[in-house]
């Protein structure tokens, strides 16, 4: 405690505006409180979502419920650090949440998750009118349960049947040309992220088609720390406390749209 209050002192002492520093410490303390406290929230949620997750797997004879270490899971420690160390499924109620923030109709669209994992998010997309789902995921044996799982599944409500699984490196992999939606449920570190909305953001732009990138954390955004602040050939089209939409010059002009659409109709009622 000592060593720590001394540390404080010193960094105190050698700021050239002692102002600016105080300011700074205290925006820094304020920007933790939302993010402790929806860390608590997720712990308390924790369990009851692993029974629902439980449950999907006894549905359909799935594996996707149990969480792994990405070390445990074919990847070194080095590369588990830009994964974020380990593979969880994303809650249900927590994707179908974010599919509902774009407010759209998916037919003709590809769907991508990067850092898909066993497949969960795959399968759950199938319910929706995609004319392909892929995902995108660099764990050998994650992959190989995603293979398994996608050979498996068929739900009553499948809208969508051509699923698979890619074993790739997200900041390498080229995402499929067409209509797309990419979600990223928190599968990379900051740095990675930063690094792979670089990877796609020329690609994207250039498209004359709506192309989302969904990125999203069941607890708060703020854990991205910086990851989103060099975008800029992409448009932030709605940001919520779990949830970043970001779209491409085709998307925003849809979004927009969509936008006078509905004040039209509020002025007609």
């Amino acid at each position: 405690m000592l060593e720590r209050i001394e540390g404080i002192l010193r960094s105190f002492a050698a700021a050239d505006s002692k102002t600016r520093w105080v300011r700074r410490k205290v925006a820094n303390r304020l920007a933790r409180r939302p993010i402790a406290a929806a860390w608590r929230e997720f712990m308390e949620r924790l369990p009851g979502e692993q029974r629902i997750n439980e449950a999907f797997d006894r549905r359909y004879g799935t594996d996707t419920a149990e969480e792994v270490p990405l070390v445990e899971a074919g990847v070194s420690s080095e590369a588990a650090d830009r994964g974020n160390r380990m593979y969880r499924p994303l809650w249900e109620d927590a994707f179908h949440a974010t599919l509902a923030a774009l407010d759209m109709d998916f037919e003709g669209f590809t769907f991508v998750d990067i850092g898909s994992g066993k497949g969960k998010v795959l399968m759950m997309a199938a319910d929706y009118p995609f004319s392909r789902i892929v995902g995108v995921e660099y764990s050998p044996l994650l992959h190989a349960i995603a293979q398994r799982n996608l050979a498996i599944y068929s739900s009553p409500g499948q809208r969508c049947t051509d699923l698979s699984s890619v074993e790739a490196d997200a900041c390498e992999y080229r995402l499929p040309p067409g209509p797309l939606v990419c979600l990223n449920f928190n599968s990379l570190d900051a740095g990675t992220l930063k690094r792979f909305v670089r990877h796609v953001e020329d690609g994207l732009e250039s498209r004359d088609t709506p192309a989302y990138l969904l990125v999203c954390n069941v607890r708060h955004i703020g854990e991205m720390g910086d990851a989103l602040d060099d975008v800029r050939k992409l448009r932030r089209l709605a940001v919520s406390t779990k949830l970043v939409v970001l779209g491409n010059s085709a998307a925003a002009r849809k979004w927009r749209e969509r936008d006078r659409s509905r004040r039209k109709g509020l002025e007609i009622r």
